[in-house]
């Protein structure tokens, strides 16, 4: 696997970080959706020594009205294929994405965590009032938006050797705040993955999100779609339930067994990407959490090559 940070390439002291705690790989986010701003931001982590393997996530912005099915898809959809193709000029390879209308994801960011380390939380009874849907959506019509968006974009992707990984909703729930979502459990995956068979529609699996679901099974799950080559991308979290909600929490503790999570990848020889998702707040740490991220790196590093020497 490939262990990467994600982080800001203009910032010379989290290349440094990375470069200190013996990570080679990272995502990062571009400044701009162009081909000078994209190469620009590669060549800022070749210069430090890293790779630069995918872009963490494209802006929700950009194709609002595609998920939305409103006047304007087109010329979003239009520029996000311009985008594919600078994306592959520029020699990033994946980009990740959310197929969701925006709605309040966490509830919570207050000193609950160990030793009184801050964390973010959802408790749906902190949901004031639900959020209004948009006019005329409902699951099935994302489902039908969605097709359409990766029709579009597929193909494009493909000549332009870049894939697209999609993220799953967290809270994995049918509803948020009134406000459907679709990317909630193994059948609504399944039905994801069958809508394109192309190598570049995939999947950016976030544990905490999957060890949310219902009686779900997260070293099969990953099982399952790593054996159909669809999983992308790997991001390593762990959460701890919390009355009807769930509060994140540090790796080496909660409902995400990271060893477990680890020496299935191994066994399935993967060699994509693996993450850390952004940790609980310590005392005294910096804004990107630098302190958190070294915890975290470290538990993953040493697990990694204990994994290694299993039978």
């Amino acid at each position: 696997m490939k262990l990467a940070l994600t982080l800001d390439t203009r910032d010379e002291h989290d290349l440094i970080f990375c470069q200190q705690v013996g990570v080679r790989y990272v995502l990062s986010q571009p400044d701009a959706w162009d081909l000078a701003a994209l190469r620009a931001m590669r060549h800022r982590a070749h210069i430090a020594g890293l790779e630069l393997l995918a872009v963490e996530a494209l802006p929700p912005a950009l194709y609002a009205n595609a998920l939305l099915g409103a006047p304007g898809a087109d010329a979003e959809i239009a520029a996000l294929q311009q985008m594919l193709r600078d994306l592959g000029a520029a020699g990033i390879a994946t980009v990740a994405y959310r197929w969701a209308p925006p709605t309040l994801e966490r509830t919570t960011f207050a000193p609950l965590g160990r030793g009184g380390a801050q964390v973010r939380g959802y408790d749906p009874a902190l949901l004031v009032r639900d959020m209004p849907s948009p006019p005329g959506l409902n699951a099935e019509a994302l489902w039908i938006n969605l097709a359409r968006f990766l029709d579009a974009l597929l193909p494009v992707a493909e000549h332009a050797g870049v894939r697209l990984a999609a993220q799953l909703d967290c809270p994995p729930r049918a509803s948020v705040g009134g406000v459907p979502r679709i990317l909630v459990g193994p059948a609504a995956i399944r039905r994801f993955l069958d809508l394109a068979p192309s190598p570049a529609h995939g999947l950016d699996l976030h544990t905490e999100t999957v060890a949310l679901i219902p009686d779900s099974d997260l070293n099969a799950l990953i099982r399952q779609i790593a054996r159909r080559g669809k999983l992308f991308m790997l991001r390593l979290g762990s959460v701890q339930p919390h009355g009807d909600g769930f509060r994140e929490c540090f790796l080496d503790e909660g409902i995400v067994s990271v060893p477990q999570v680890l020496r299935t990848l191994r066994e399935l020889g993967y060699t994509g990407i693996v993450r850390t998702a952004p940790p609980p707040t310590l005392v005294g740490d910096t804004d990107w959490g630098h302190k958190g991220r070294a915890h975290d790196i470290g538990y993953v590093k040493a697990l990694s090559q204990v994994v290694e020497q299993l039978p």
